[in-house]
């Protein structure tokens, strides 16, 4: 047996001055036990419709060095603009702040309201995660990116949340945020996009990485979509994606950067042959960033809801988001 109760005053508040049960060894926290062992709840959060990507089970998202849950029900909700955790108010209502730093009295400097849930702002700190961390300007990049094309759609009869396109298909990563100085950065992606700052994605609403560097005009972005990369971008993607990275990410699987991909556009073959939706935007870490062909020759119109966007005379397209 891992508990041992030597006395009943030095061992019943154990565990961050939570009780602990002398019959099960188990430490009450309010809305669940918890079985320090094997760092896990022995019965479902309660406010686990709030964290659909984690574990009903875990505690603290899996990151107890940076984060506490004092009774079981959700975690904190302030957080610095470098992403790092800051602390909780206290309140279940699951919100989240951006603040400078916490106050000796509880409370914290220049709180700002991110405007979104805290659990949809981890699930899109977990989307950054695992997109591209390799550098601030791609997991900002990315970041700018979904919040751009949120924007756009927006801008012309849409009504999209963060929560939509986190739990649509708009990116197939995992949401799950994992811990460290990488999900710093993440959190960090989050709020800036949240809050308008710097767009490394230069006006982006899409990304790729090895896929396209791999498999080139073959890719989605190829057969359906139709692109046009320019030669620094297409210079700069090279050489983030070198034959032995590609390699290696690929299990061997694929070898070498795509022969295919060369500076200029391609039209798509297959979904929508003849056209060129995309224009590069940017290169960022092991990310390659895409906008709208605005020299396209068509109308847009958002295919999930049927909203007319924009007209093009005579065009006879209609645009469709990936």
């Amino acid at each position: 047996m891992l508990r041992e109760f030597v006395n009943e005053r030095a061992e019943k508040y154990l565990t961050t001055l939570h009780q602990r049960d002398e019959e099960t060894g188990l430490d009450y926290r309010g809305a669940r036990y918890y079985d320090s062992d094997v760092a896990r709840f022995l019965s479902l959060d309660p406010a686990q419709a709030e964290f659909i990507s984690w574990s009903p089970y875990n505690y603290v998202l899996g990151n107890p060095l940076s984060m506490i849950d004092p009774d079981g029900r959700s975690a904190g909700d302030y957080y610095s603009s470098t992403g790092a955790y800051l602390g909780s108010d206290g309140k279940k209502d699951d919100k989240v702040y951006v603040a400078d730093r916490k106050n000796k009295d509880g409370t914290f400097q220049n709180a700002q309201d991110l405007g979104i849930t805290h659990s949809t702002f981890l699930s899109f700190a977990g989307m950054v995660y695992n997109e591209d961390r390799s550098t601030q300007q791609s997991a900002y990049g990315i970041a700018s990116a979904m919040m751009n094309y949120r924007a756009f759609k927006n801008a012309n009869g849409g009504n999209v949340t963060v929560a939509g396109l986190l739990s649509g298909t708009y990116s197939s990563a995992p949401k799950t945020l994992g811990t460290g100085a990488g999900a710093d950065l993440s959190r960090a992606a989050a709020i800036n996009a949240l809050q308008g700052g710097t767009d490394y994605s230069n006006g982006a609403t899409h990304w790729d990485g090895f896929d396209f560097a791999a498999r080139g005009t073959t890719s989605p972005k190829g057969v359906d979509q139709g692109f046009d990369i320019s030669q620094p971008h297409l210079d700069a993607f090279r050489a983030a994606w070198t034959d032995q990275r590609i390699s290696a990410f690929s299990g061997g699987s694929y070898t070498t950067f795509s022969t295919t991909l060369t500076a200029g556009p391609h039209a798509a073959t297959a979904t929508n042959p003849g056209r060129v939706l995309y224009k590069s935007t940017a290169v960022e870490g092991n990310t390659i960033f895409w906008g709208p062909n605005q020299n396209a020759n068509y109308s847009w119109k958002c295919e999930v809801t049927g909203i007319q966007l924009h007209s093009t005379p005579n065009s006879g397209y209609n645009w469709r988001y990936y």
